[in-house]
């Protein structure tokens, strides 16, 4: 049986005032989690979040105890089981909640909408 291989990164992101930049990146770090920064347009400074891996479980949790009400975070993930399994997804983070998606069944929400048929199915793992 073949091995998963996944990629995870995000979105560049602001963190909420008076939190510290370094306690942000030890709770990333202790979960297996690169970091990167940069500058935008306006001069706010901005992180992002890339991990060789499977997103941890408990990343979320720590980017929402980080994030400022106005920002939002998007985990993108994709790996595969060599041809076989192919996944991709994402997570929002918000101060407000924590939504998962799975590109596989919103494409098939996708597809039974615009075929007008709520009962359409198909097998996408092969």
């Amino acid at each position: 049986m073949a091995n998963y291989e996944a990629k995870t990164r995000t979105n560049y992101f602001a963190l909420k005032s008076g939190k510290s930049e370094r306690e942000f990146i030890e709770q990333i770090g202790a979960i297996g989690c690169q970091f990167s920064s940069n500058t935008d347009e306006d001069g706010i400074r901005k992180v992002g979040i890339y991990i060789e891996d499977s997103c941890p479980d408990e990343l979320p949790a720590i980017i929402q105890s980080f994030l400022p009400d106005d920002d939002a975070c998007i985990i993108m993930e994709i790996g595969s089981e060599k041809i076989k399994y192919l996944a991709a997804g994402a997570t929002v983070v918000t101060t407000k909640g924590i939504l998962n998606m799975d590109l596989a069944h919103l494409a098939a929400d996708k597809a039974r909408e615009a075929l007008g048929n709520p009962n359409w199915t198909t097998r996408q793992d092969y």
